[in-house]
Formats: C-alpha cells, sequence, structure tokens
C-alpha cells in the first residue's frame, strides 16, 4: 500500500474512532435500534477506505480518475447517509423507541445501494479503459504515419519539395485515424512508401517528389475504403 492509501487509512481510523468517541459520549439513548446504527455506521467508515481503494487503485488515465472520483463519492455519500441517520435513530430515542428491525433495514439497503453503486461505476470504469485502449491500438497506425511525415518534412532541405511535403502532411492530419483489417494491406504499402520518400527526401528531390504524390494517393484510397467500411 503506498503513501496515499496509508494516509487514508489513517484519516479512516481518527474518523472512526472520533465517531465512536462522540456517539458514547454524548448521552444519546443506547438502545438496541440506535447501537445497530452505530455498527453500521463504522462499517461505512470502514467501506468508504475501501471504496476509496477501489476507486483509485488503478487509475491513471483521466477518464479513469474521472469515474474513480465519482466511486470515492459513492462510498462518502454512504458513509455521511448512514452516520446522519444514526443520529436521527439516537435523536429520536429521547422521545421514543425506534424499532430494531426498522434501524436493521434501512442500513442494510445503505450498504446495498452503496454497494451496486460501487459495482456499477467500477464496471462502466472498466468498459471505458477497453473502449480507450481499443481506440489508441486503432489509431497508433496513423499517428506513427504522421509522425514519420513529419520528420520527413523537417529533414527536407529543399524548399519546393518542402512545400509538397508539407501538403502530404497535412492530408495525413487531416485524414481518418481509425485502422481495421481491412486496411491493413494498403497501411502497410503506404509505411513502405513513406521508407522510401525517406531515403531518397535529400538526393532525388523529382523521385521524392512523385513519390509524395504515390503516396497521397494511397492515403487516399484508405480513406475512401475507411468510408466505405463505416
Amino acid at each position: 500500500m503506498n503513501k496515499k492509501f496509508t494516509s487514508a487509512a489513517i484519516v479512516c481510523g481518527i474518523i472512526l474512532f472520533l465517531w465512536t468517541v462522540i456517539f458514547f459520549a454524548v448521552p444519546f439513548p443506547k438502545y438496541a435500534a440506535s447501537v445497530v446504527a452505530y455498527i453500521f455506521s463504522a462499517i461505512s467508515i470502514i467501506a468508504a477506505f475501501g471504496i476509496t481503494y477501489i476507486a483509485f487503485k488503478d487509475g491513471t488515465e483521466l477518464k479513469s480518475k474521472f469515474y474513480g472520483f465519482a466511486i470515492f463519492k459513492i462510498g462518502a455519500i454512504y458513509s455521511a447517509a448512514q452516520i446522519l441517520f444514526t443520529l436521527l435513530i439516537a435523536g429520536i430515542g429521547f422521545f421514543a423507541r425506534v424499532p430494531l428491525w426498522i434501524s436493521a433495514v434501512v442500513s442494510i439497503v445503505f450498504l446495498g445501494l452503496a454497494a451496486i453503486g460501487v459495482i456499477a461505476a467500477d464496471n462502466a470504469r472498466d468498459v471505458v479503459e477497453t473502449q480507450d485502449e481499443k481506440v489508441k491500438a486503432a489509431t497508433r497506425t496513423v499517428k506513427y504515419f504522421r509522425i514519420d511525415v513529419a520528420s520527413i518534412v523537417d529533414s527536407c532541405k529543399d524548399s519546393e519539395l518542402k512545400k509538397r511535403l508539407e501538403k502530404l502532411s497535412d492530408q495525413f492530419k487531416y485524414s481518418d485515424p481509425v485502422s481495421n483489417e481491412k486496411l491493413e494491406e494498403i497501411e502497410s504499402r503506404i509505411s513502405f512508401e513513406i521508407e522510401a520518400l525517406r531515403g531518397i527526401v535529400n538526393t532525388d528531390t523529382q523521385k521524392a517528389s512523385q513519390k509524395a504524390d504515390e503516396i497521397a494517393q494511397l492515403l487516399s484510397e484508405r480513406n475512401r475504403i475507411c468510408k466505405i467500411e463505416k
């Protein structure tokens, strides 16, 4: 457990200690319903730490952290709601005795709702992270093309050829970034031609310009296939 979660565990322990002192030091009527509510409130504080761990243990991406905060908020709301309910049951005890079953049922419902909320939010986060990984994998090829062409533009010494290559770079920039199985062959050809262009960009400007035109045509063909497949 890293420093952040060690700190969270300490904070959880302090909150639980203070809440226990408050509950037993204040002269609330200590009867069955209030004691049961207190027990569940203690469970909620401990659960809030566990939920915090679930919320932030793996998240590194921004979306993951966003969903992690949503999970954390569920734990905080659950704990706060259970503590307030305990205070309500204890306060009512000054005037009347709340049946034990009401305290137990409401507390169990709070716990169940919190568990459902955490499971649902955690599953939603898993779906988002999986989808993000798929999107990253699908767009990786075109990102590499853009980087390669940009580096060729930077290395080009001929001003006229450089202008042509900049147009090619813009074509890659505004092309559909998502790859699929149907594009593997043509993307392999594009990759081969880009490497060929790299080898002649400063040795044969005429062939390099022709090669840029060939790559642009292949890229246009790729984009047409993308539209058909959508």
